[in-house]
């Protein structure tokens, strides 16, 4: 699956996967809209049979605009909009992997919407929660500094382990 990503980004972007030069590509350096019947095409291949890699790349490169849509909507939330897209990326295939409706566009591109997301904002709440974790254990470690070098004056030596998680009133 995260080759299949990689394969997709590198086309959408204009890059050959095998060597990093660059490929003709159209003036606004986007990749081909699909139309509604090429895309229900597409979707009643991928549904009927999901290891069909042609029509699940090309469904996913067809909805790669979306998830640039929707990632500009989190921006300045913490998160590089480099991670915003590839969290995205990795919603637009989890969706268009876990659709399980009918051949309805609409109801379709609304999954897609909302695993897209739901990827997003998970990343974003992940980040924020790792980034409040560091400041406390940042916040924890001066503390701790502070008493050792309080207590070294005190004392007129290196106090013990003992002594400082008494001095901090730890277990």
């Amino acid at each position: 699956l995260v080759m299949c990503l990689v394969v997709c980004l590198l086309s959408a972007c204009g890059k050959d996967n095998k060597n990093d030069k660059e490929k003709p590509t159209k003036k606004d350096n986007s990749t081909e809209v699909l139309t509604e019947e090429e895309e229900l095409i597409l979707l009643e291949k991928v549904l009927a049979d999901t290891s069909d890699k042609l029509s699940l790349n090309s469904l996913i490169e067809g909805n790669l605009k979306t998830v640039i849509e929707l990632a500009e909507d989190f921006r300045n939330k913490g998160v590089s909009h480099g991670d915003l897209l590839q969290e995205g990326n990795l919603g637009l295939m989890e969706g268009i992997l876990t659709y399980d409706g009918k051949l309805l566009l609409e109801e379709f591109h609304s999954h897609l919407e909302n695993s897209i997301r739901n990827a997003i904002n998970d990343a974003i709440l992940e980040q924020n929660a790792s980034s409040r974790i560091n400041f406390h254990v940042a916040d924890r470690a001066n503390e701790l500094d502070r008493a050792s070098i309080a207590l070294s004056k005190e004392l007129d030596r290196t106090p013990t382990l003992e002594e400082l998680a008494k001095y901090l009133s730890l277990p």
